[in-house]
Formats: structure tokens, sequence, C-alpha cells
């Protein structure tokens, strides 16, 4: 090999006047040093042995998901010494190193977002020495669903499947089809989402994270919805009422028991745990609020519920409380606590047919979020700040709501034109593509530390 010449940046062997080194060093000691003469005159002015290689890669940057097409040559492998045994590839769509042709072409599909790195290698007896190393990257893909603030949102699509969908991901139920008229339940289980619904054989169906669904054959009330909650780790309980009328209670650990307690027909429960176990908040026999306390059992409020709405219901941190808020029959807002028998206006007119939704921040503030007498989703926390989204709901459609994972809230609802809609505190409100069943509500949840 002539002295003259120079190897490319990134071509050509790095370790090339290693190789040709070993080459000539072969030499050496067939002749001996006393002989240079003669040893500089065996050698070839232009040796074969010149390991070259080169990657190509098209694109240079894709979106995870996409593929690209790795395109190798290598030339001047022969009368090396020590001889070259093998040309290596690693990298995504390769063995990490897999022996591969002098040239040649493979698409592959890169699994990671980042930087994906493929590096050429040629193989002596002695080891591997590098040819080339080249690079694409790999973007995240664009997010499904803006505005999740990194919870997760249960709803009936279009066609009427029960759907979680979250950030980055849709999964859709393996069962059958949301009941029309009723609404599917999210929740936090463990680090993951559970989901309720009733199916259109009129039975209660729970949802886990992968989307497999379980018809559990326990027999719901015309038009009703359940509602799940955590229990702790990865047990849950969903409150739903049944076919008889009555408020019954399954726990993932132990089966269902009825509560034995009347409901009123066409609605629907709500549930939540505290520190001593769940409590529900549903609309009695008579069409007033009441409650399953898991410490008292039963309790009973005088305060009727506007016809054909539900009440909501969250826990306070560090107790056995809760607190439930509620449409009263004058289509005001109202709510209550575990602490009181009285309830308590709030100033706020609500959409007739609809329902609130609550959830409890840091610190034990509360918010609800509610459809409000004009027609738009509007918030109101514990320390009687409301918030107007101005943005509109489908009417007989009801909102839900979550913490954010940064921080506030973050409501969902039906918009008027069946897509999903959603607002974040600070952010503001961000359409959906999401297209929903007609008339129906989705459920907000948001992992959290389960801590009650």
């Amino acid at each position: 090999m002539s002295k003259s010449r120079t190897a490319r940046a990134g071509s050509r062997l790095a370790g090339a006047a290693a190789v040709l080194a070993l080459a000539l060093g072969g030499l050496a000691a067939t002749v001996g040093p006393a002989d240079a003469a003669t040893r500089a005159a065996a050698t070839p002015a232009d040796s074969p042995c010149d390991p070259v290689g080169n990657i190509n890669l098209a694109p240079v940057s894709i979106t995870l998901g996409g593929q690209v097409t790795v395109q190798w040559t290598t030339r001047g492998l022969t009368g090396c010494n020590p001889a070259i045994t093998s040309v290596l590839m690693s990298g995504p769509g390769f063995d990490s190193p897999e022996q591969v042709s002098a040239s040649g072409s493979r698409t592959v599909t890169p699994t990671q977002a980042g930087t994906a790195v493929w590096t050429l290698d040629v193989a002596t007896r002695l080891g591997q020495t590098q040819l080339d190393q080249q690079s694409t990257t790999v973007n995240p893909p664009p997010p499904v669903v803006n505005g999740l603030a990194g919870g997760a949102v249960g709803f009936a699509d279009s066609s009427g499947t029960e759907t979680k969908a979250e950030t980055n991901s849709i999964t859709a139920s393996s069962g059958l089809h949301v009941m029309s008229g009723t609404n599917p339940s999210l929740y936090n289980v463990g680090q993951d989402y559970e989901g309720a619904y009733q199916g259109t054989n009129g039975d209660l169906w729970i949802v886990d994270s992968a989307g497999t669904a379980t018809d559990l054959g326990l027999g719901m009330a015309a038009g009703t919805s359940p509602s799940i909650t955590t229990t702790g780790g990865t047990n849950f309980a969903v409150a739903f009422q049944a076919n008889t009328g009555q408020l019954w209670l399954y726990r993932s650990q132990t089966g269902a028991a009825s509560l034995k307690l009347p409901m009123a027909p066409g609605t629907s429960p709500s549930a939540t745990l505290t520190r001593s176990g769940v409590a529900v908040a549903y609309v009695g026999q008579n069409g007033k609020l009441s409650v399953f306390d898991p410490v008292l059992g039963f309790g009973g409020y005088t305060a009727p519920v506007a016809p054909g709405t539900s009440p909501a219901i969250t826990f306070v941190v560090g107790g056995d409380s809760y607190r439930i808020a509620y449409q009263a029959p004058d289509h005001t807002l109202r709510t209550t606590d575990s602490t009181t028998a009285q309830t308590f206006a709030t100033g706020q007119t609500m959409a007739t047919g609809s329902s609130p939704a609550m959830t409890t921040l840091s610190g034990n503030q509360t918010v609800i979020a509610f459809g409000g007498s004009d027609g738009t989703i509007r918030t109101l926390s514990s320390t009687g700040a409301v918030t107007g989204t101005n943005a509109q709901f489908l009417a007989g459609t009801s909102p839900s709501i979550a913490p954010a994972a940064g921080g506030g809230v973050v409501a969902v609802w039906d918009d008027i034109n069946s897509h999903l809609g959603t607002f974040v505190t600070g952010t503001g409100v961000t359409p959906t593509p999401l297209v929903m069943a007609g008339g129906s509500s989705p459920s907000m949840a948001q992992i959290d530390n389960g801590v009650r």
C-alpha cells in the first residue's frame, strides 16, 4: 500500500494501519531485521489489503414505527495478514453483531425513540475493527390525543365500543358494545387503569388495561351506569344499580353482593375509596340523596336530587371522610360532606339532565366539573373559584374530572359535535379527534399514589 494514501474519515478502517502493520510484521519475521532492503522490495507498491467500509441510511430521520433502509459496502478485504474472516453489522434489525455479506441492504424498523446507531466492523482472529458508524434520529410519535395531561379517559366510541384513550395510545374493549344511553367508568388500579360498563346484553362488564373484557354475568338496571374505584394495589370495586333496583357492590377480591339499598330508577351510583373502605353516593328510592358509608352503613339526606341525574363523590385525604356534589331539583349545584347532615348552595346553576363530577387534589382541595345552564363546561373548586371554559357540551351529557399530572385538573366531555373535548388547568381547551357515541359521557382517570 502506498504510504501517501489517506483513509477517508468515518469510512476507512480505523485500525487499518494496525492490520497492515500485522501484514508487514509477517514479512519482517520471514526475511529478518538485517535484510531491510529486501524487506522493502518485497512489499508491493499497492497492497490489496486496504479495508474500507461505508454505511448509508435512508432516511436519516423517522418517526417511531417508520422504516430505515441500511445499505453497506466494503472493499479491500483481501490480502490481509491476519486474514479478515467476516464482515459484521450491529444495530436495530441486526443480531448485533451479525455476520453479513461484504455488501448488502436491509430495511429495518427501530423499536425505540432516540438515536438508532449502526456499526460496520471487520473481524480477524485477533478481534474486530470498526470501518464505519452512522445513525438516524427516531422521533417519538405525535400524541394520539392532546389534552389528557398524563391521564386516561374511558368512553364509548362512535361504534359503541368501550375505549380507553391515553396520550399516545388507544385501547378498545374486546367485549360487547356499551349499552346505548349508559356510560363507561374508568379508574386507576395499581399503575394502570380498569374500566367498567354495561354491555348491550345488560350485564356488568369489566375491562383490564390491555382491553380484555369480562362479562361478570351481573344484570344491571336499564339506563344506568357503573362506578369503579380502586381498593388498594391491583384490587378494585364497582358500584352499580342491579336489575332488581338495588345498589350492589362488586369487589375484585370477593365478588358481588347486594347492599340491599333501593335506588331511584334510571340513576347511577358514584363510588370512592376512603381509609375505611368504599363509600357510595346514590339517589334513594325516594329521590333523595343517600350514601353507603363503609363505617356507618346507610345514611340518608333530606335533600332531593333533580330527576334523572346522579351525584358524585370523592375522598378526603387522611380520614374516613368524603364530599358529595349533586344537582338539586331547582337545577342548582349543591354539595355536602360526611361530617354534616346539611347541604350547601354553590351559587351555580346546572344544565337540566346533567350530573356533576368531582375529584380531590393535594391539600384536600376538591374540584367539581359540571355543565352550566349556559351549555358550557365549568369547574368549581372548594375555595370557591369558578373557571369557565366557554366549551359547549352535548345536551343530556355530563363531564368527568381528575387531577392533572402537572397540577390542577383535567376535565373531559362530549362536545356538541360528539367529539371528546378536554380542558387542562393552565392550558385551556383542546379539541380531540376522538368521536364518541351520541349522547354518551366520558370518564376521566389519573394514576395517583392511592393515599387516603
